[in-house]
C-alpha cells in the first residue's frame, strides 16, 4: 500500500471516530435531560433507571444508533480503502508506446498456425501444432515462452512480427502455415527476430497424412529441438533428441535432466522418476537411458541411495543399455568413465572419457566429465583446459562444468583464476548444494592462498546453504589417484572451518 493510501484511510478513520464521539455525547446529554425532567415517572423508577447499565437505560435511542454509527463507519472506511487502492495501485510498467521489454534470456511467442484451405482436419492440425509446439518449448530450460492464451488475439489476423515482439515482450516470434492436399500435409515453420522482423530460421515438412496426431507430435518435437538448438542448448539439443520420435518421452527426459542438474536429494529422486517414465514411454530412447544412468550414479555417489551397490549396478545397466541402442552417442561413455573412476580404475575411466570425445568432439558434457577424470588424476592444467572447452561448447552450461577449472587453478596456485571460476559457478548454481560447492571452491582458493578470514566466510556461507555440509561430503565424492592431493584439499577446507 502506498503512502497516499495510508494517509487517506487514516484521515477517514479519524473523521468517523470523531463523528461517533459527538453522537455518543449527544445521546448522553439527552439521557441527563430526560432524568431531570421526567416528572411523570415515579422516584423509584428513576432511581432504577439511573442504576441500570448505560446500554439498557435508553434501548430505543442509544444501542440502535451506536450500532448504526459503527456499521456506517465500517462501510465508509472499507469503501474508501478500496477506492484509494484502486486509484493508487501501480499498473504494469510499460513505455509510452505500450511496448513490453523482453527479458534478458531467450524468449519466444508462438503465433497460431494459419490454415491454407478449408479442410476440417487441417484446422485441427493447425490448432494442435500451435499447442504442441508451445507446450514442447515450455519444457526447454532457460527459454521463456509466452502462454498460449496471450497470443490467441492474433488468430484472426496476420500481425507484423515487430508488433508481436513489442506487445508480448519477446525476442523471437514463431509462425507457421498448414496445408492439406489429398493424403499429404505440408507445414511451414519459421522463426523471426522480433526487433527487426528478420527471418533467422525456417523449415518445411511434407508428409503423408496417415495419422494427423503422429505428424503433429513429430513436427512439434523437431521444431522444439531446432529452436532449442538455436536459442539455448546448441548442438546438445540435437544430440538429446536423436533416437526418439516420441514427444512425450522427450518432454519427460528434458524435465528429468533439468531436475538432475540440481543435485539435491529431492531433485535427484524426481529426476529418476521422470527419466524412468521417459524410458517406459519409449524404451528405445538412448539419451533418456543415458540421463537415467547419470541420475542413478549421482544418487549412489552422493549417498542418496539406501543400497549404494545396487544403485551403481542399475546406473551401469542404464548406461550400457544406452550404448547398445546408439553406440555413437557420446554421453553414456561419461557415466561409464565415472563408474570406473570411483572404483579406482583410472586408466579405464580416462579411456571411456576419451572414447566419448572421439564420438562427440563438440559435446560439452563429455569434455566436462573428462576434465573431472584428469583432475582426479592430478593433471590440473589439462583439467582447466577441458573445463574451459566444455564451457565454450555450451551456450547454457551447468554450474558443475566450472568446478574443475576452479579447483584445478587452486591446485596450480592460481588463486585469482580459481576465485573467478568459483564465483561464476556461484552465480549460476542450480540448487543450495551447488551453491555450497561453489562456496567451498572459493574457500579452497582463498584458504590455500592463506586468506583464512575470507575462506572462513565462504565456508559459513556454504553451511548457510546446506547446514549439514561437512568434509564427509568431499571425502565421499572425491576420488584422487594420489592420496596427497585429497589431503591437501581436506587440510585447506579444515583450516577454512569446514567441520568433519
Amino acid at each position: 500500500m502506498r503512502l497516499e493510501v495510508v494517509v487517506i484511510v487514516v484521515s477517514l478513520v479519524g473523521a468517523v471516530v470523531a463523528a461517533l464521539s459527538h453522537t455518543l455525547q449527544l445521546v448522553d446529554r439527552l439521557q441527563r435531560w430526560r432524568q431531570k425532567h421526567g416528572s411523570e415517572r415515579s422516584h423509584t423508577t428513576a432511581i432504577a433507571e439511573a442504576d441500570a447499565p448505560a446500554e439498557s437505560r435508553f434501548p430505543a435511542i442509544r444501542k440502535p444508533r451506536l450500532m448504526s454509527a459503527i456499521a456506517v463507519a465500517v462501510v465508509v472506511v472499507g469503501v474508501a480503502t478500496l477506492l484509494a487502492l484502486e486509484h493508487f495501485s501501480p499498473s504494469p510498467v510499460r513505455p509510452a508506446d505500450g511496448a513490453l521489454t523482453p527479458p534478458e534470456g531467450p524468449s519466444v511467442a508462438v503465433l497460431p498456425f494459419r490454415l491454407l484451405g478449408t479442410d476440417e482436419n487441417g484446422t485441427i492440425l493447425a490448432d494442435g501444432l500451435t499447442e504442441s509446439i508451445t507446450s514442447a518449448l515450455s519444457t526447454v530450460p532457460g527459454l521463456l515462452v509466452v502462454a498460449r492464451h496471450s497470443v490467441m488475439a492474433y488468430q484472426a489476423a496476420t500481425p507484423e512480427v515487430r508488433q508481436v515482439g513489442r506487445e508480448q515482450g519477446v525476442r523471437h516470434v514463431v509462425s507457421g502455415t498448414v496445408q492439406r492436399t489429398d493424403d499429404r500435409i505440408r507445414i511451414t515453420v519459421q522463426m523471426s527476430e522480433a526487433s527487426t522482423g528478420r527471418r533467422v530460421w525456417s523449415e518445411n515438412y511434407d508428409r503423408r497424412l496417415q495419422d494427423v496426431f503422429d505428424v503433429q507430435d513429430d513436427i512439434a518435437l523437431r521444431v522444439a529441438t531446432a529452436l532449442q538448438s538455436r536459442l539455448t542448448e546448441g548442438d546438445q539439443a540435437r544430440i538429446r533428441q536423436s533416437g526418439t520420435r516420441n514427444l512425450e518421452s522427450w518432454r519427460l527426459a528434458t524435465q528429468g535432466y533439468e531436475a538432475f542438474l540440481r543435485y539435491d536429494p529431492a531433485s535427484n529422486a524426481e529426476a529418476r522418476r521422470l527419466l524412468e517414465e521417459a524410458v517406459r514411454v519409449d524404451p528405445t530412447y538412448p539419451w533418456a537411458w543415458s540421463s537415467l544412468a547419470s541420475a542413478r550414479f549421482i544418487a549412489a555417489r552422493f549417498g542418496y541411495a539406501e543400497d549404494v551397490p545396487a544403485m551403481l549396478a542399475s546406473a551401469e545397466a542404464a548406461a550400457r543399455r544406452s550404448i547398445a541402442l546408439d553406440p555413437k552417442l557420446p554421453v553414456p561413455y561419461a557415466t561409464v568413465g565415472t563408474l570406473h573412476l570411483i572404483r579406482g580404475e583410472f586408466d579405464a575411466a580416462e579411456a571411456a572419457g576419451r572414447r566419448g570425445i572421439a564420438l562427440g568432439p563438440s559435446n560439452s558434457e563429455i569434455h566436462a566429465v573428462l576434465a573431472q577424470i584428469v583432475f582426479f588424476r592430478g593433471r590440473f592444467e589439462e583439467a582447466v583446459a577441458l573445463s574451459r572447452q566444455a564451457v565454450r561448447l555450451s551456450p547454457r552450461h551447468p554450474s558443475w562444468y566450472l568446478i574443475w577449472e576452479a579447483w584445478g587453478r587452486g591446485f596450480l596456485g592460481d588463486a585469482a583464476g580459481g576465485l573467478a571460476a568459483a564465483r561464476r559457478m556461484l552465480e549460476i548454481a542450480e540448487s543450495p548444494l551447488q551453491r555450497a560447492v561453489a562456496q567451498d571452491s572459493i574457500a579452497f582458493a582463498l584458504g590455500d592462498a592463506g586468506r583464512l578470514p575470507e575462506a572462513r566466510a565462504a565456508v559459513a556461507a556454504a553451511r548457510d546453504s546446506v547446514p549439514d555440509h561437512t568434509l564427509a561430503f568431499h571425502r565421499r565424492t572425491m576420488h584422487f589417484e594420489h592420496p596427497d592431493h585429497l589431503d591437501r584439499f581436506v587440510e585447506a577446507m579444515r583450516r577454512a572451518g569446514l567441520p568433519e
